[in-house]
């Protein structure tokens, strides 16, 4: 799929759009005063109309699209219909996951709210990155935006703001179906830009980066060209071949042993090793110890007992049973804390759960915690038998372990 491209190069054309989409937003925001206006009168049902005229308004800005999706949650929630208000305060924390509900709401508002949040919890809020530009010597050929993040898909299209050669261009890029890497083509020396993740009808959803901080990117000089030196003319000089040996004629004193001026003498005959003065004086010593002998080979140490070998894994499988058991224990805490913990109204009521999930989460805790007890019994029983082996093992005791019923016991005599 090729991206789409739609650049916006003079100045003039610029400013006018930039004017055109404060219009717009300016316009939204009626709409949505006009809402909250309906929702105090109780007329929920104009309230909604006014909401979704004003998401349908073109680019729109981040500030107005929070809104519109607060609204549309509230105004959902309060008529019951939880399943679409739910989507409305998943996309409102997609875009803004520390968002808070402005002014008080009933019970049924915060519920589908809550719901949301632990939503958002798991899958994270929407996020992209800028970096990983192409550049050759001398030309920066394109530049990178990744949504790294994005649960509900609502980022339709990047649009990229450049400054070349102190101008302006805007370049949108639809993001690629099922990709996560958009590119835009550069191919100047340097270039000063940012981006913005836009949604339907080219709503702002997220800034990478910012007018006021842009990424400055400048592409490495080209190498400058290098003199090539002329070869050296091959030499023709040639060495004199070296002379032969000359022919000494057969029986020649020379002939029996050649040795070339350069040569080292020839080593020594071997001399009798009896006629070795260390030798012999040690063959005539007391002991009669050979010096050309074997020399004494060295005694191996014996094995640890299998007993010993026993007692270690026995004891290091306690301690490992108990540390599991361990981890259970504080999970299970962790499962405690989070009923203990939850919101609550004025009279005291849990708003941050429904029962349904505080019951989940009371039977987690049981569950959690009657492992630890177990795991942490079985830990400390593993590890005393593992030293009672340990122990026996260093005594002169027959010992064995037995499986039995339930377990295994150590048999032998003491």
């Amino acid at each position: 799929m090729r991206p789409v491209l739609r650049s916006t190069i003079s100045v003039t054309v610029l400013f006018a759009s930039l004017a055109f989409a404060a219009e717009v937003d300016a316009k939204a925001a009626a709409l949505l005063d006009k809402a909250e206006a309906a929702m105090r009168d109780l007329e929920y049902g104009e309230a909604l109309k006014s909401i979704e005229a004003a998401r349908k308004e073109s680019n729109n800005s981040r500030a107005t699209m929070l809104r519109v999706y607060e609204l549309q949650g509230v105004t959902l929630a309060t008529l019951g219909q939880d399943a679409k208000a739910l989507k409305a305060f998943q996309s409102l924390l997609t875009l803004s996951p520390d968002f808070r509900l402005n002014g008080k709401h009933p019970p049924k508002v915060t519920t589908v709210f809550f719901e949301a949040r632990g939503w958002i919890d798991n899958k994270k809020g929407l996020s992209a990155r800028g970096g990983g530009s192409v550049m050759t010597p001398g030309s920066v050929k394109e530049v990178k935006v990744e949504v790294t993040n994005d649960p509900l898909k609502l980022a339709k299209e990047v649009r990229f703001h450049f400054t070349l050669d102190g101008k302006p261009k805007d370049v949108d890029v639809a993001i690629p179906q099922g990709g996560t890497t958009v590119t835009a083509p550069v191919n100047a020396p340097k270039v000063s830009w940012w981006a913005e993740l836009l949604g339907e009808k080219d709503a702002v959803l997220l800034s990478i980066g910012s007018a006021e901080k842009p990424w400055n990117e400048a592409a490495p000089d080209a190498p400058a060209p290098v003199a090539v030196k002329p070869a050296d003319p091959p030499k023709t000089d040639l060495k004199p071949a070296p002379k032969p040996d000359p022919v000494r004629p057969a029986g020649s004193p020379a002939d029996s042993v050649v040795v070339a001026k350069n040569d080292p003498p020839p080593p020594p005959p071997p001399a009798d090793k009896k006629d070795d003065p260390v030798i012999r004086s040690a063959d005539e010593s007391a002991g009669g110890i050979d010096a050309w002998g074997e020399m004494p080979s060295t005694t191996r140490s014996e094995p640890p007992p299998p007993t010993r070998i026993a007692g270690i894994a026995v004891a290091g499988a306690g301690v490992v049973t108990a540390g599991v058991g361990v981890v259970f224990g504080v999970m299970a805490s962790g499962t405690a804390a989070k009923i203990t913990g939850a919101e609550k109204d004025a009279s005291g009521r849990i708003i941050g759960l429904t029962r349904t999930d505080a019951l989940a989460l009371d039977a987690q805790q049981r569950t959690q915690a009657t492992l630890a007890n177990i795991l942490i019994i079985s830990g400390a029983a593993l590890a005393a038998g593992g030293a009672t082996l340990i122990i026996l093992s260093t005594r002169d005791t027959k010992v064995a372990l037995v499986p039995q019923a339930g377990g295994a016991a150590v048999v032998g005599s003491f």
